[in-house]
């Protein structure tokens, strides 16, 4: 059994075995007319030409100020800068202006419109470049190059101009500015010849350095001077220690010291002492001579308690602190020293203070024109420093 595909080929077949002389005549009437046609139509010519674009701001490149400016950035977030330049150039002006200028006729002989100009013409982005392709179709290939070409330089000519405009205005900005600023340097440099005549203020960088290196030398002064107070402090600590007074007891015994009274049995004890000291590297403790001598030293110290009160009026002292007075006056010495040391570095630090605020006030002076303000003056040296 046949399928029905099989059967309607075989009718086809049979329908053009019975005709095949009006297809063949149909098959070669439409061959010859399309020849025919092929060899009549004039061919289509297409020129092109590329436009690079720089980002380049007039008045930027003038001022040489705010460069940044001059990059091309849309008004709108998702659109594209070159396709507005593409649009500008698809302008009815743009496309007038080069028909005019290469007399372009039509088919008629009369002037192309400029809506048949446009449907020739097209003008594209080149995608992730800064690139603009301009092409032109026509059956003149001299036609459209030339188009393409005038397009092109007419549209570079009106961008020319645009940036003139813009050097001009930036130019006439700038000549209108340009009095005020110089107005406003000439009053600032009367105001400060002015406040260095008032202040008699001769090179404030040279005034700053000399001022410095006083507060560097004061400085260092100052840090001498505590080391000398430590190590005063620390001998004047020590003879204490070792007295195990005073410097109020030590004076106290010092007047001891001047007494003849006192000088005379304290000699007279220590002879005793010696001589009891002496005696005990040869008896016993229980030997009549080291029990005489032993009573000897307690009548002579009760002697010297007796004097030392008449001569201060005190309480007596114990005998080993009256054998130490050559180590008081040096304890009284270092205690002077040490005083003397301490109104020294007052001394420094006020100095150092009174420059510094002078120094300060003057910086302050300098930077604002005018008198110091509260805040200037309470400044310290410290801020000043950062401030350099």
């Amino acid at each position: 059994m046949e399928s029905p595909e099989s059967s309607r080929f075989e009718q086809y077949w049979w329908i053009l075995k019975r005709r095949w002389l009006p297809a063949s005549g149909i098959f070669v009437s439409v061959s010859v007319i399309m020849s025919l046609v092929a060899s009549l139509q004039k061919p289509v010519y297409v020129a092109q030409g590329l436009l690079l674009f720089k980002r380049l701001n007039t008045t930027s490149s003038v001022t040489e100020v705010g460069k940044e400016i001059g990059i091309l950035q849309p008004l709108v977030d998702q659109s594209n800068p070159l396709d507005t330049e593409a649009n500008i150039m698809m302008s009815e002006p743009l496309a007038q202006k080069t028909i005019t200028a290469l007399n372009l006729k039509d088919n008629q002989g009369q002037p192309l419109a400029t809506k048949d100009f446009l449907h020739n013409v097209s003008v594209t982005n080149i995608r992730k470049t800064d690139l603009l392709e301009v092409s032109y179709q026509s059956q003149d290939p001299q036609e459209a190059a030339a188009v393409v070409n005038q397009l092109m330089s007419i549209y570079l000519e009106n961008h020319l101009d645009f940036q003139r405009a813009e050097a001009v205005a930036a130019r006439k900005f700038i000549e209108k500015q340009l009095p005020q600023a110089e107005a406003t340097v000439s009053k600032t440099e009367a105001a400060l010849r002015q406040f260095k005549q008032e202040n008699q203020v001769i090179s404030l960088d040279a005034e700053a350095r000399s001022a410095i290196e006083v507060l560097t030398d004061l400085q260092k002064e100052i840090a001498q001077n505590q080391s000398k107070m430590a190590d005063v402090n620390a001998q004047y600590e020590s003879l204490q220690k070792r007295l195990g007074m005073n410097s109020k007891q030590a004076v106290a015994l010092t007047a001891l010291k001047q007494s003849p009274e006192v000088q005379e049995a304290l000699q007279e004890l220590r002879q005793v002492e010696v001589e009891l000291a002496l005696e005990r590297n040869r008896f016993q403790s229980t030997h009549p001579t080291i029990a005489k001598l032993e009573s000897k030293v307690a009548s002579l110290k009760g002697i010297l308690n007796q004097r030392v009160k008449q001569v201060s009026n005190a309480k007596p002292k114990p005998a080993s602190q009256l054998f130490k007075l050559g180590e008081l006056q040096q304890d009284l010495t270092k205690e002077r020293k040490y005083s003397a040391l301490s109104s020294q570095l007052s001394a420094l630090s006020s100095q150092l203070s009174a420059l510094s605020s002078q120094l300060l006030n003057k910086r302050c002076s300098a930077v604002l024109g005018v008198s110091p303000t509260r805040y200037c003056i309470k400044t310290t040296s410290k801020h000043w420093n950062n401030a350099e």
